[in-house]
């Protein structure tokens, strides 16, 4: 329930910041195509953090999680893995100047497509855990409010589930693709939402 409130006991970088940092030379293209990079890799970790993160650890403290389900977050698990050090070793290239800035986020990138077969492989067990799904949506939003809104909420979580109101058969019957598309869809919306009210300042 509190794996990630540690993370504020030190500094911590944006991957947003990489924006204002890059060259004034850069022409218009390359300027859209590290915006969309950036936002796009914002919100794969944004996702992971939540449902990668504590959708799994959720679906363990329920007793939910079976042997395929297993498989499948070991895959996931794995790919963080290499996005996590990957992205280091990336960094050092580029900080060595054997990297340009565009060549550096293609690099990333790349791994992008293996994510979303993965997620896309989730999508059932997702469905089928709608409630502890709909936990973790909320949270996700919460994240893009000031602090320390997720922090408060993450503990009410976890009031919440050791008090048994969420238990080992979930509370919704298993949605379908259709009804999770649309949620997904108003999710993404309200986050667009919240980013627009709720700008984050730079520093």
């Amino acid at each position: 329930f509190f794996v990630f409130w540690a993370r504020d006991l030190w500094p911590s970088s944006r991957i947003s910041k990489a924006l204002d940092s890059a060259d004034k030379t850069t022409t218009p293209l390359n300027r859209l195509t590290l915006a969309v990079s950036a936002w796009s890799i914002k919100a794969f970790y944004l996702f992971a953090k939540h449902f990668v993160g504590y959708f799994p650890l959720y679906l363990v403290f329920l007793g939910r999680m079976s042997t395929q389900d297993q498989h499948l977050l070991y895959a996931v698990q794995v790919l963080s893995g290499y996005a996590a050090t990957i992205s280091i070793f990336i960094h050092t290239l580029k900080f060595k100047g054997y990297l340009g800035p565009m060549t550096a986020m293609v690099a990333y990138d790349i791994i992008i497509p293996g994510f979303l077969f993965l997620y896309w492989r989730m999508g059932a067990l997702i469905l089928r855990n709608a409630d502890v799904a709909l936990v973790c949506g909320v949270a996700l939003l919460l994240n893009l409010l000031p602090k320390p809104t997720v922090h408060v909420y993450q503990g009410l979580v976890a009031v919440a589930f050791y008090c048994g109101i969420l238990s080992v058969e979930p509370m919704f019957a298993p949605v379908s693709y259709g009804t999770g598309a649309i949620a997904a869809a108003c999710t993404v919306v309200a986050a667009v939402a919240l980013i627009r009210l709720f700008p984050r300042k730079r520093k």
